[in-house]
């Protein structure tokens, strides 16, 4: 097996979590946080047997030792037959509940899938969905053409999603509408619309251009903490004045 990528620095993390840990609970958060920011780029790749091969994972023997790492059907095809030679990237997720191994027949897939992770709300399994179906050249001719039909037949993937992944990952100019958004839009007549898709059209109108790639961020925080579902603190809004809902409260 080979690991590269790996920084000492882990180590010394490691050891100094367990020495001024205050109590186990905080040193269980010290080693997770150490984990998670060296451990995830500490496996870049395994070299070994390929002994078993399953629906949506492998195994691969490297070492004396049976690594399960989970694959994309494109991936899983891409594969020698069991008993064969292999090499496969790697990521290395790290969780609370637990840690996996995500794996790619080519290092294309593996950057592809670390750039989907950047973005909130998609996590490893989501970005092996995309590439379930969609190679690495698909995914970026999506991405230049700001094709969300194209990127919504990810598994699970939507219209919100798919603009998300253009706006977060690739800094799009598309606006993502969710449930904060499309309430905090109808509320205050700033893009009225019956459904997610007319409020989108009206932000990508009457949003300037310059803001088009964080009004998203905006208003799902303005939505969340100050226009909120139940008692929107419309005391503490900065644009009380300008805002048309009728039912304002002093909160």
């Amino acid at each position: 097996m080979t690991l590269n990528r790996m920084d000492s620095g882990f180590f010394v993390w490691l050891a100094l979590s367990f020495c001024f840990g205050y109590n186990e609970a905080k040193r269980e958060t010290n080693v997770l946080f150490i984990l998670k920011k060296f451990g995830e780029s500490m496996i870049s790749y395994i070299k070994g047997t390929l002994e078993r091969r399953g629906e949506n994972d492998i195994i691969v023997e490297a070492g004396g030792i049976g690594y399960r790492i989970f694959v994309s059907p494109a991936t899983l095809a891409k594969l020698p037959q069991t008993g064969e030679a292999v090499q496969i990237f790697t990521y290395f997720s790290v969780k609370e509940d637990g840690m996996s191994l995500y794996g790619f027949a080519a290092r294309e897939e593996q950057e592809m899938f670390e750039k989907l992770l950047l973005v909130n709300g998609v996590g490893p399994k989501g970005a092996l969905g995309f590439l379930s179906v969609l190679n690495p050249s698909e995914i970026v001719m999506a991405i230049l053409s700001d094709d969300v039909k194209t990127l919504s037949k990810a598994p699970g993937v939507g219209r919100k999603t798919a603009n998300v992944v253009l706006n977060t990952a690739f800094g799009h100019p598309t606006i993502a509408v969710d449930t904060h958004i499309f309430r905090v839009c109808n509320r205050t007549n700033f893009a009225p619309g019956k459904d997610v898709v007319k409020v989108e059209e009206k932000l990508l109108k009457v949003v300037p251009k310059e803001f088009k790639v964080d009004v998203h961020h905006w208003l799902i925080l303005h939505g969340r903490y100050t226009c909120t579902a139940r008692k929107p603190r419309c005391g503490a809004c900065i644009i009380e004045d300008l805002c048309e809902y009728k039912e304002k409260t002093e909160y």
